[in-house]
């Protein structure tokens, strides 16, 4: 796939714009291609994430532009710069350990057409290439990128909570008799759910934050019959649990908790495409102090 490109930047230095000719920087191509899955056998749910998709196991994007800083000395520095923001220790800080196999980098980019910026983390494949080409002050370059995700996100958070304690019955509205059993109906409250919606085209990775008071507090997605089990947990008013569901941690009160996990019944759920009901169970539970909160990144693959 090629991506028509609007701009472009690499850990927010930009490295391309159609609208800024002064911009020393230009990519002329960039062809995205997501890596086949070269198994797909089922896989475990209980104790990790559902797989972040059936078919691909990552992506890769090579990238081929050019530089123009207006002489051959100034050119020169702009593309030691640029190899320098493609490496794989570049700005890391503190310092990686050896065989750490480097850092992640962050593409940003918008699609000519499109609305909105996406992003990708991502490692390079292949060595920055400078090839001594072209004419006085300008010089081609290349490089590919890896991403082990091979989904692509939106830079727009989409966010929701709610209040998982229901109001109580409102006995006082009386309906119809009832024409079969007899008798009065009463007006009965539905469950309450969190309604969100993932834009993108594939399933993303949410961060839940719940909030107490609420002891040993579950995490449904009514959407597909998943669900996060804690034990052990109990927050009092005001106190937090926040389920980073992309890097599978669970932190209490900012606490690395993952001793909280009930590990047999859990699933680390993504958010699927269209529309999700998350719920809130646990026992404790108070109206208008107890909450459920959801942030994500809609994602396309």
């Amino acid at each position: 796939m090629r991506l028509r490109l609007q701009n472009a930047y690499v850990d927010g230095v930009k490295i391309h714009d159609v609208d800024d000719l002064g911009n020393d920087y230009a990519i002329k191509s960039a062809i995205r291609t997501r890596i086949p899955r070269e198994s797909r056998r089922p896989r475990a749910r209980a104790l990790g994430s559902v797989d972040r998709s059936e078919f691909y196991d990552g992506q890769v994007i090579e990238l081929e532009g050019h530089c123009d800083a207006g002489s051959d000395l100034a050119t020169e520095d702009a593309l030691d710069e640029l190899g320098w923001l493609f490496s794989l220790t570049a700005d890391a800080n503190p310092p990686l350990p050896a065989g750490s196999g480097g850092r992640d980098h962050v593409f940003t980019f918008r699609r000519l057409g499109r609305l909105e910026d996406e992003t990708l983390l991502f490692r390079e494949a292949n060595a920055f290439e400078a090839p001594a080409k072209g004419w006085a002050g300008l010089a081609s370059w290349s490089v590919t990128l890896f991403g082990p995700d091979p989904r692509i996100y939106s830079t727009v958070q989409t966010s929701g909570s709610y209040d998982p304690v229901p109001p109580p019955p409102n006995y006082g509205l009386v309906f119809p008799l009832d024409p079969v059993a007899g008798g009065v109906i009463f007006a009965v409250p539905l469950t309450q759910a969190l309604l969100i919606e993932n834009s993108g085209t594939a399933p993303t990775p949410p961060l839940l934050t719940v909030t107490g008071p609420v002891t040993n507090p579950i995490i449904d997605n009514d959407l597909t019959g998943e669900h996060f089990y804690t034990t052990g947990v109990e927050l009092t008013l005001g106190e937090q649990m926040v389920v980073d569901v992309a890097k599978h941690t669970v932190r209490v009160q900012g606490e690395l908790r993952q001793d909280v996990v009930d590990a047999r019944q859990t699933t680390w759920f993504d958010i699927r495409r269209g529309p999700n009901y998350l719920r809130l169970r646990g026992s404790g539970m108070v109206s208008g102090q107890t909450a459920l909160g959801c942030t994500f990144y809609a994602a396309r693959i």
